[in-house]
């Protein structure tokens, strides 16, 4: 059900929204030394954003189009996005 929640979510911000972003690539490591590449999203500005963790939870590389698109259709809202 959470996951049926979350691409609704997904969907519908994709509707509504316009707007291009650029990607950083982070390198970040956990409290436990495990290294991890992040892709980070932003709206244009200082901030503060919101924010929301995008993670496929299947292994799946966080480049894919349709990740990118979620990835840009919250940020034209105004979501900053980790994936």
């Amino acid at each position: 059900m959470v996951r049926g929640m979350c691409l609704l979510l997904g969907l519908a911000v994709l509707l509504f929204a316009t707007g291009v972003s650029a990607s950083d690539s982070l390198r970040l490591t956990t409290p436990r030394g495990a290294v991890v590449d992040v892709l980070q999203d932003k709206p244009s500005g200082s901030g503060p954003f919101p924010a929301f963790v995008l993670g496929s939870g299947a292994g799946y590389t966080m480049k894919l189009p349709i990740l990118e698109r979620v990835a840009q259709a919250l940020v034209a809202q105004g979501i900053a996005v980790f994936r």
